[in-house]
């Protein structure tokens, strides 16, 4: 399952997966390693705020670039609900 985010510089993409802390994200523009990233995902159950800080970027296909970030400042409840939207 993909969940729209828009990140507070204003990029967009989707987020693809979520392994307890890293969440996957797919984007137009790469992030250097260990910026902090705040975002918002659009779910069907409202918006989440979360803070992350980018592990590293690679590019894909089309211009875009699978970005991983590591959740920070993460709540039980924002765990267990990103758990629930990126189930395997």
């Amino acid at each position: 399952m993909a969940v729209r985010f828009r990140v507070s510089t204003g990029e967009e993409g989707e987020a693809r997966a979520f392994s307890d802390p890293i969440l996957t994200l797919i984007c137009e523009r790469a992030f250097p390693p260990g910026r902090p990233i705040t975002m918002t995902l659009y779910t069907d159950r409202g918006q989440l705020a979360l803070q992350a800080k980018t592990i590293g970027s690679r590019r894909e296909i089309e211009q875009r670039y699978e970005v991983r970030v590591r959740m920070i400042n993460l709540r039980r409840m924002e765990r267990d609900l990103l758990q629930t939207l990126f189930l395997v």
